[in-house]
C-alpha cells in the first residue's frame, strides 16, 4: 500500500525541515521509526550506522525517524554513529500512525514510489539480511523484540525520555569537567541583576 508522504515536513537533527517525498527517488528507502527508551531501538541504530555503506552500495537509501524532541533525537544520531539523516516525529507522531507503527523499532521499506513492500519489527538480523541483500553485523543477538511505539496509546503521548543539558555538553567535551550550566535568557538576566545589557560599559 502506498502512504502520503509527499506534503508532509519533519524537523531534522541537522537542520531544517525535511519533506518526506524528497527522501523518495530513484532507490528504494529505509525508514526506521526509534525512540531514546527502547533498548532494541538503541541495539537497531547501532547495527544500522554499521550497515549504511552495506546499504548504500546495495541501492538503498536509510532515514531514520524518532519519537523523541530535536535534542534527544540528535543525541541518538550521535551516539549511534549514524550519517543517515534523523528526523523527529512529534507529538501525536502522526507519521509513525500513517505507517501504522505500534513497535520500535519498525523498518518499512518503501520503494520509490512511496509503497510499503515490507515492515520489519523490531530486531531480526536475518530479515534485514534477506530484504536488503546485505550480510548484518555477526554479534549477539540475532533477534530481539521492540517496545511500545510512543503513539500506540493515549499515555505514551508525553516523550519519557528528558534531555540532560549538563550531560549533552560533557559528551561534545564542550567543558574540561568542570560543572556548566546552560546560559538561558532568564539565568543571564538574574546575573545582570537588572542591569541593560547592552549599556555601554
Amino acid at each position: 500500500m502506498a502512504v502520503p508522504v509527499s506534503d508532509v515536513e519533519l524537523p531534522s537533527v541537522r537542520g531544517g525541515p525535511v519533506r518526506l517525498s524528497r527522501l523518495l527517488g530513484h532507490r528504494p528507502l529505509l525508514v526506521l521509526f526509534v525512540h531514546a527508551d527502547c533498548p532494541t531501538s538503541i541495539l537497531a541504530l547501532d547495527r544500522l550506522s554499521r550497515m549504511e555503506v552495506a546499504l548504500a552500495d546495495a541501492g538503498f537509501e536509510t532515514v531514520c525517524v524518532a519519537q523523541e524532541p530535536l535534542e534527544v533525537a540528535a543525541r541518538l544520531a550521535r551516539r549511534s554513529g549514524l550519517r543517515s539523516p534523523m528526523l523527529v516525529d512529534p507529538p501525536p507522531y502522526e507519521v509513525s500512525r500513517a505507517y501504522a507503527v505500534t513497535t520500535v523499532p519498525t523498518g518499512c521499506l518503501l520503494t520509490p514510489g512511496g509503497a510499503i513492500e515490507e515492515t520489519l519489527v523490531g530486531w531480526d538480523a536475518d530479515a534485514y539480511e534477506r530484504a536488503f541483500g546485505i550480510t548484518v553485523p555477526a554479534e549477539e543477538p540475532r533477534w530481539k523484540p521492540g517496545c511500545e511505539s510512543r503513539n500506540a496509546s493515549s499515555e505514551s503521548i508525553v516523550p519519557a525520555a528528558a534531555f540532560d543539558e549538563p550531560e549533552d555538553m560533557f559528551e561534545r567535551s564542550w567543558t574540561d569537567g568542570l560543572p556548566v550550566i546552560p546560559p538561558t535568557p532568564e539565568r543571564v538576566d538574574a546575573m545582570l541583576g537588572g542591569r541593560d545589557s547592552h549599556a555601554s560599559l
